[in-house]
Parts: C-alpha cells; sequence; structure tokens
C-alpha cells in the first residue's frame, strides 16, 4: 500500500492511493495466486489489473477502469457551458493468452 502527495499553490493539488497483492516468497510455489493491482486518484477514477495462471501455458489478464468525469460540454454550445453527465464510466478489458 502507498499514497502519494502532491500538494501546490500553482498547478492542482492530488492524491494517488495504490495497492498491490503479489505473491511472496514465503508463500508456496505449488499453488498459482493471484496479481492484484489497483490505483485511485484524487478524482476518482480507479484502475485495476489482475492476472491468474490457470495452467502452465494458459494466463487470464483483466483490466478494470472507472474514470470520473463530472462535467462534459454538451453538444453544439459553448465549451464554457458544462452540464453534469453520469458521475463514472467504467470499462472492462479481459484477455487469456496461451
Amino acid at each position: 500500500v502507498s499514497h502519494t502527495f502532491h500538494l501546490s499553490a500553482v498547478a492542482p493539488s492530488n492524491y494517488r492511493f495504490h495497492v498491490s497483492y503479489l505473491q511472496s516468497d514465503t508463500d508456496s510455489k505449488e499453488v498459482d495466486s493471484p496479481m492484484l493491482i489497483g490505483e485511485m486518484d484524487s478524482s476518482g477514477s480507479l484502475n485495476a489489473h489482475s492476472l491468474f495462471h490457470l495452467s502452465e501455458r494458459i494466463r487470464a489478464k483483466a483490466v478494470f477502469q472507472l474514470t470520473s468525469s463530472l462535467y462534459s460540454p454538451p453538444p453544439s454550445s459553448s465549451l464554457r457551458q458544462f452540464e453534469p453527465t453520469s458521475l463514472y464510466s467504467p470499462s472492462l478489458f479481459c484477455s487469456v493468452s496461451v
């Protein structure tokens, strides 16, 4: 687990929370455990990655992203006018490698 702060009077301040779960050296090498990594920033955007070894030659990977978009410009209007849209737009990507 790690925390990163960026405080500034000139640029916008931000915060980043990072967590990862990996198999340690003390864990049994006989059993494959998943690798999980996640990160969230101060705007609420979440990025997560997971990797699973299904067998010796097959692995599965999933990537999940949740982005926070509070405002987006409405169609055919000035860029200075914004209307609230849905708070989060999720996306999921999965792949299996052989």
